[in-house]
């Protein structure tokens, strides 16, 4: 059976590496003293806080899986969906089983709040939709992974059956939704039993698949351009033009009327992409050499496992309600377990994906 090329950029594990350290500060709670005093202290968290390196781990994602997936429709015709769910089965459920595993579990002892409602919306996938009262410091994490699996659930059948200029009128709908919704998600609101309720006391509206869906699109989108228009992006990625851009895009928070503050996270994927496309395009450079430092390519390797086991341990904050959540151990068990998934859980299986390829 004929398998596509294999795409692996050494130093996307070095961006990925990059992207967690402001995730574990954040969680860790050292950005919090930005968020009292001026405005400038917290547009300044918008910028170097976890929910930047966040929207990069999107577009990363979206990049790289849009990417595989036109390599395989061009070589063989058509999209393997069953393969791609497989693929990415494999590459999520083991180390989330013994995480689930372990909620349950300290849930049952009474060690964790008991919230099933939280577990089982985590568990399906749909967490990012869970209601407020329902939310869970040591779930809360999983609603960016149910956001990207809500999207790789339909994002193979666009790439499957629609042209290219389908796919940009598309994606370009979306966009424009996700633009939209930021602006009337906190107007709607229910008048139930003579009370005004507002949909954003309810719901964590931000996380919803739109708006929340558009770094990872914004990926997509470039890895669309790429394949089908490289010379174009390369000629592009050459100038110093890419370097200006990005950098008035990523400070955008500190220049945005209050208004528009909230679309930050648009204009920030737009940079954040242009850093892929530049590594892409230049794998021999200073920044492609500085991203392939051993270290910090280790660590993006672990960045999955990461992801998931500092929900125990760190939350989305600081915990302190536990041994195992107190600082510094709840960093280091965050990093020993993470090291313990990575190489005695997924490496061993990581092999198993070329089967579906």
């Amino acid at each position: 059976m004929n398998k596509p090329t294999p795409f692996y950029i050494k130093a996307f594990d070095g961006l990925r590496g990059i992207f967690v350290p402001p995730v574990l500060m954040t969680h860790l709670g050292c950005f919090d003293f930005l968020h009292d005093g001026s405005p400038w202290q917290h547009r300044l968290w918008m910028i170097v806080s976890g929910h930047t390196a966040l929207y990069g781990f999107f577009c990363l994602s979206g990049f790289l899986i849009t990417t595989i997936l036109l390599k395989e429709k061009t070589k063989k015709g058509r999209v393997s969906i069953k393969n791609f769910l497989i693929r990415r089965a494999l590459r999520l459920f083991p180390p989330l089983v013994f995480f689930y595993t372990t909620i349950f579990i300290l849930m049952q002892q009474q060690i964790l709040v008991p919230n099933h409602v939280a577990l089982l919306c985590s568990v399906f996938y749909c967490y990012n939709f869970i209601p407020n009262k329902f939310w869970s410091n040591e779930l809360s994490h999983t609603w960016s992974l149910s956001v990207e699996e809500q999207f790789y659930f339909l994002w193979p059948w666009v790439i499957q059956f629609l042209h290219r200029n389908k796919i940009y009128i598309a994606t370009t709908v979306i966009a424009l939704l996700s633009a939209i919704a930021i602006f009337i998600y906190p107007t709607i609101h229910f008048n139930i039993g003579g009370k005004m309720y507002f949909l954003t006391k309810a719901f964590n509206t931000s996380r919803w698949i739109i708006p929340a869906i558009f770094p990872v699109l914004a990926g997509s989108c470039v890895a669309l351009l790429y394949f089908y228009n490289r010379d174009w992006v390369i000629k592009f990625a050459g100038t110093k033009v890419i370097f200006a851009l990005m950098f008035i895009l990523l400070c955008c928070p500190m220049y945005l009327p209050l208004a528009l503050l909230e679309h930050s996270m648009l204009l920030q994927s737009f940079a954040l992409c242009m850093l892929i496309i530049y590594v892409v395009t230049h794998p021999s450079g200073k920044l492609a050499t500085l991203l392939s430092f051993a270290p910090l390519v280790l660590i993006g390797k672990m960045s999955y496992a990461i992801y998931i086991w500092q929900g125990l341990f760190l939350g989305t904050g600081p915990l302190n309600l536990h041994w195992f959540q107190q600082f510094p151990q709840n960093i280091i068990l965050t990093m020993l377990v993470a090291a313990a998934s990575f190489f005695i859980i997924e490496k061993p299986l990581m092999r198993y994906k070329t089967k579906f390829g």
